[in-house]
């Protein structure tokens, strides 16, 4: 029995000494600073042998080399190796290591113009080989945070709860898998992929990757809401990542007044690390039933306004009742038919609302559109059934209208300066504004029938309007008549531009 205590005192003094603090902490700075291009300091190593050995590091950081106005590229408050002696001897002269505790961990990306010319030795990272020298790391609560290119402006942090990384080494692709919050929109977030090689500059390190993203609160980011899901892919460097996707809010909504519609996504876009910038190559949206696709860029404009967006958005036969519930908070939506669109969208970054920063231009097409308001519908036909000179008793049947026009948006007022309305027998070319908060219109035109002024008006009043015909008839048209159109949404008022008439006859 003392023999075997002898053995053991013995055993365990050699792996004492084959792990030697000093020896350990030379070891590790020389290894990293030559295969990563890092300067490498350990503040503190200890070994302490009871049942099991523990060697612990403290203090331990790896910067990027001549950049001293940068933090540490990774930095770690204690890291931690337990083995028995003789087995985290046999590690430590093997260089390698089964698992590895992490606590305090910190890793901030430079932007990419801090990358750092190739050491003297004149060895390229990929030229850099090792074997594994560590199976396992693990990780708790550390924090990620990219820095921007543009002083001044905020770096992203995300908060990383979980870290568990394999089979690292300084030549290949390390496995990881993480469970983290994203900061905006603010969300859980796990991923599964490998990171590396090692490259000269950290922002350099290639990544490939799947995620899933649950609970993402759209309402973080000012101006929409909603609670977002998402899957997909993304590949490239922690400068340039490319993004494969899909999403689902099913509560989507904007602050311009609509109220939450469904919308689902798929998505291929890059997200520039260095300054926030995200270019959206393709996105193919669905609201409802009507698919929108949209190319553009949202782009981090700094300190203190945020990001502004810009979009080129294309509808093709979709429907317009989808487009407006986004819009407009009402039971039903006023009008309901196919629509073809084009436009230009832009939100100005602030901290005012959406709508407040909200510009759009372009043009659209309604066919065989349709009124929800019955009144509307009534006016509508009487307007078709005038037009075409038929009496009251005479039916139309359910009119459609075709609306075209092109548009201008900006501070929550629309401008029309083309608006084209068509029902069977009549029509209405219109140019003017309407304002979305008080829901006022102001246009002026002119309403153009096949039949004459007075076959239009019909009955006793066509005898006195008949020697009038002349005045109204015109490019091939029963009745061009100038007209004004003034009011609300819900009680527009309509009148004759008299002296635009009058004007005709001289």
């Amino acid at each position: 029995m003392a023999a075997v205590t002898v053995i053991l005192v013995a055993g365990g003094a050699a792996a004492l000494l084959l792990v030697r603090p000093g020896r350990v902490k030379m070891r590790v700075e020389q290894a990293v600073s030559k295969h990563l291009h890092l300067t490498t300091t350990i503040k503190d190593v200890s070994v302490s042998l009871r049942t099991r050995a523990v060697l612990e590091a403290t203090g331990v950081e790896f910067r990027v080399p001549d950049r001293p106005d940068l933090p540490p590229f990774i930095s770690i408050d204690r890291l931690t190796v337990e083995a028995n002696p003789f087995r985290l001897a046999t590690e430590i002269v093997r260089g390698r290591v089964q698992l590895v505790q992490v606590e305090g961990l910190r890793i901030t990306i430079p932007p990419g113009e801090a990358k750092h010319e190739v050491m003297a030795s004149g060895r390229d990272a990929h030229e850099s080989q090792s074997a594994v020298i560590i199976s396992q790391l693990i990780a708790h609560d550390a924090l990620l945070t990219i820095l921007r290119r543009r002083a001044g402006d905020a770096p992203l942090v995300f908060q990383i709860h979980e870290l568990d990384m394999r089979e690292l080494g300084f030549d290949r692709a390390i496995p990881f898998q993480a469970e983290l919050t994203n900061p905006i929109p603010t969300g859980e977030v796990v991923s599964k992929g490998t990171i590396g090689p090692w490259q000269t500059a950290p922002s350099d390190l290639p990544i490939d990757g799947d995620y899933t993203f649950r609970h993402a609160d759209l309402d973080t980011v000012r101006g929409i809401g909603g609670m977002l899901i998402s899957d997909g892919h993304y590949q490239g460097t922690l400068d340039e990542l490319r993004v494969v996707g899909t999403s689902n809010t099913p509560d989507f909504n904007l602050d311009i007044g609509g109220k939450p519609v469904p919308l689902s996504t798929a998505f291929t876009a890059v997200v520039d690390g260095s300054n926030g910038t995200t270019h959206l190559e393709a996105v193919d949206a669905t609201l409802f039933h009507t698919k929108i696709h949209a190319v553009g860029d949202i782009v981090n404009q700094g300190r203190p306004v945020g990001f502004s967006i810009s979009l080129q958005a294309r509808i093709e036969h979709g429907r317009i009742e989808d487009v407006l519930n986004l819009a407009m908070h009402t039971r039903r939506p006023p009008i309901v038919g196919d629509v073809s669109l084009e436009s230009t969208i832009r939100v100005l970054a602030g901290h005012t609302p959406v709508r407040d920063r909200l510009q759009a231009n372009g043009q659209f097409t309604l066919i065989e559109a349709h009124f929800t308001d019955a009144q509307v519908e009534q006016k509508l036909e009487a307007l078709s059934r005038r037009g075409q000179g038929k009496d009251d008793d005479q039916g139309v049947g359910r009119v459609s209208s075709n609306v075209t026009g092109t548009f201008r948006m900006a501070a929550r007022e629309i401008w029309l300066p083309d608006l084209s309305f068509r029902v069977p027998g009549a029509s209405v070319v219109l140019s003017g504004t309407y304002v979305m908060p008080t829901q006022t219109m102001s246009f002026e035109g002119e309403l153009r029938l096949q039949a004459s002024l007075s076959n239009a008006v019909g009955g006793f009043m066509s005898i006195f309007l008949k020697p009038l015909d002349w005045l109204f008839r015109r490019d091939g048209a029963g009745a061009v008549i100038p007209i004004r159109i003034q009011g609300t949404r819900d009680h527009p008022e309509f009148g004759l531009r008299v002296a635009a008439a009058l004007r005709r006859g001289k």
